[in-house]
């Protein structure tokens, strides 16, 4: 019995490679060890049945100013896909699109008057501007119509259940950060920034599509512009598919966006007391 004990614990940890617990560690060490804090286990309520959910990983990075707190919060799904290769339908992105935002931006902040700026300026051309100059953008290139689990040996569609679900878990992990933090950071004076990411151990392939013609493609990251209902009310957001073997780099690409995020923030600190002069929800934080 305690040769057959020995020989079933020296196989552990190749079962649980298996797994995707493994997976979450290492992502969680690769942010910690690019200098990150990370909270593992956040848990929210279902805004559709209430059950307790689970979103793997808060990672986020701070930076202080004499006026204002920055935190950038990173949303991070792990996923473990030994049998499917990932596939993204895409098609070229509409140039102009009146009915979506496609580069949304969350935040959540209750210093003033810079909530005020905030709500009632156009800002957001600024952000990505300095965004862009860094070298990062946030927005989809592509438009992701569909996505699809395709079986790795058969080449056979499965499904798309693991990759819905690492977006709805994402999307409503946001929300229910953004609906937590008024209560839990009240008067703080700090502002946050969010991003989301599914971090995948499986192949991922861009299938593009022009007219009749379709290529399939090898590639190592996807944005996917996400649009769902939370809370009966429509919400949209980018979520940011990699390769888990290009972590590193994408926790390089993420740090820029945070230090352009905080940039921009200390920076619209100043904007918005000169909005006075031209903004009316400025003017009446002020009477």
């Amino acid at each position: 019995m305690t040769q057959r004990l020995c020989a079933a614990l020296d196989a552990i940890p190749d079962a649980l490679g298996k797994t995707g617990f493994v997976l979450e560690h290492q992502v969680a060490e690769s942010f910690r060890s690019a200098g990150w804090s990370v909270i593992g286990g956040r848990y929210y309520a279902d805004d559709v049945d209430g059950r307790a959910r689970e979103l793997d990983l808060v990672a986020y990075r701070t930076f202080k100013s004499r006026d204002l707190t920055v935190v950038y919060g990173v949303l991070v799904s792990c996923k473990k896909d030994a049998e499917n290769t990932w596939t993204f339908l895409t098609r070229d992105r509409p140039n102009s699109d009146p009915n979506f935002d496609w580069e949304p931006i969350h935040y959540w902040t209750d210093v003033n008057p810079l909530e005020k700026y905030l709500q009632s300026a156009k800002w957001k051309g600024e952000f990505l501007s300095r965004a862009a100059n860094a070298g990062q953008t946030f927005a989809a290139t592509r438009d992701v119509f569909a996505f699809q689990q395709i079986n790795s040996k058969s080449v056979v569609p499965k499904n798309d259940t693991a990759i819905f679900n690492s977006i709805t878990t994402l999307m409503k992990g946001l929300d229910h950060e953004l609906l937590v933090l008024p209560q839990r950071q009240k008067g703080k004076k700090r502002i946050y920034f969010f991003s989301l990411l599914s971090v995948v151990d499986a192949p991922l392939v861009e299938a593009r599509y022009s007219g009749d013609n379709v290529e399939a493609t090898e590639i190592e990251a996807m944005t996917y512009f996400a649009r769902y209902m939370v809370r009966k009310r429509e919400m949209s957001a980018l979520v940011r598919f990699i390769r888990s073997d290009v972590l590193s780099d994408e926790i390089r690409r993420i740090e820029k966006l945070a230090e352009a995020a905080s940039n921009y923030a200390n920076l619209a600190v100043i904007n918005s007391f000169e909005a006075i002069k031209t903004s009316h929800a400025v003017q009446n934080y002020f009477a």
